[in-house]
C-alpha cells in the first residue's frame, strides 16, 4: 500500500510528527501478511525523555476520577466498534 501518511505520534497532549520532515519514519506492517499498514515517526532520545516527563508529571498529579476514566474507554470501545 502506498501513499498512507504518518501517524503522528503523542507525547501527553501534544502530536509530535517531526520525523516526516527528513524521512524518519518506521513503517508498520501486518504480522499476518507483511502488507503495510501505517508509517509512524522515528523517535528520538528526546522523544523519549519528553514521554517520560510526562508520564511522571501525570502520575504525580491528582488521579483522574473514575467517570472520566469510564467515558474515555466508552468513547474508545464506541470508535473500535464504528470501524474508524
Amino acid at each position: 500500500m502506498t501513499g498512507l501518511s504518518v501517524t503522528p505520534m503523542r507525547i501527553g497532549p501534544d502530536r509530535v510528527d517531526h520525523g516526516t520532515a527528513d524521512g524518519a519514519v518506521i513503517v508498520v506492517r501486518s504480522p499476518y501478511d507483511g502488507h503495510e499498514v501505517g508509517r509512524v515517526p522515528r523517535g528520538t532520545a528526546d522523544d523519549i525523555d519528553a514521554a517520560v516527563a510526562s508520564a511522571m508529571a501525570r502520575r504525580r498529579g491528582e488521579p483522574m476520577p473514575a467517570h472520566q476514566r469510564a467515558g474515555i474507554l466508552d468513547r474508545a470501545a464506541a470508535l473500535l466498534a464504528s470501524g474508524d
